[in-house]
């Protein structure tokens, strides 16, 4: 099967499942402070709790904007490293954000890049999870993609990632790999919500690719995934004009 012959989300990951490799049954691509092993940016060995929400993927949504994977990581692990973050605790880790100070917090995180708007945003971000759902536990059970794009400096593609890699739900994330990936196909998208939509067409059918079950969550993920590593592996093809 060829890219232009794929027409639906089912196809594209199988397409790609034979060319991408994004982990062990656990991964769900993307790092995480419980990933077992990491290289490149990838979850080679996923969290031996792989369904639990996961803090500092919330934070790092917002670290990783407008920068590569590992200037978002070394900003993390400052954090890590001091205690401030803790994904065993995550209510001690959003107090102890927010007992930091802006200044403090953004010099932590300058790595990330754009980091005297990033940390305020943090902070911001934290303190609105605490006021409305009063902890990290009912904010991953009850948030939705309305109220986190409705949060400074959370667009459409964080607010997605955040759902899915951070909170473990059923959120397929869109992001410009997606958008070229789609018109390599041929499928012109209107809308993150065309892209998703295609995506999805048969995508249920995709869990039978696999050899352990998989949740529909984890499936996203992992597509989203190869999506992006295709597209590092093939970025000659990613700059052709379509």
């Amino acid at each position: 099967m060829e890219l232009e012959d794929i027409s639906s989300g089912y196809e594209l990951l199988k397409f790609l499942k034979q060319r991408i490799y994004v982990g062990d049954n656990n991964s769900w691509w993307h790092p995480s402070t419980r990933s077992l092993e990491v290289k490149n940016g990838i979850e080679l060995k996923g969290a031996l709790n792989p369904n639990e929400p996961i803090f500092s993927l919330v934070v790092s949504s917002i670290l990783a904007q407008n920068t590569n994977y590992f200037n978002a990581k070394k900003a993390l692990e400052n954090l890590t490293s001091r205690g401030i973050i803790d994904d065993s605790n995550p209510e001690v880790s959003m107090q102890s954000l927010l007992e930091l100070d802006v200044s403090f917090l953004a010099e932590l995180i300058k790595t990330a890049g754009f980091y005297n708007q990033k940390a305020p945003r943090i902070l911001k971000l934290v303190n609105n999870i605490k006021e409305d759902f009063g902890s990290f536990s009912t904010f991953s059970k009850e948030v939705n993609y309305s109220w986190l794009i409705e949060q400074k400096g959370i667009g459409s593609e964080s607010a997605l990632a955040m759902l899915n890699y951070a909170l473990k739900r059923e959120a397929l994330v869109i992001d410009k790999y997606t958008i070229k990936l789609l018109g390599l196909i041929g499928y012109e998208c209107e809308d993150v919500e065309s892209a998703s939509s295609f995506l999805k067409k048969d995508l249920k059918e995709a869990k039978s690719l696999y050899d352990f079950d998989i949740s529909l969550a984890q499936l996203y993920a992992r597509l989203h995934g190869k999506i992006v590593e295709f597209g590092k592996a093939n970025k000659a093809l990613f700059t052709k004009s379509f």
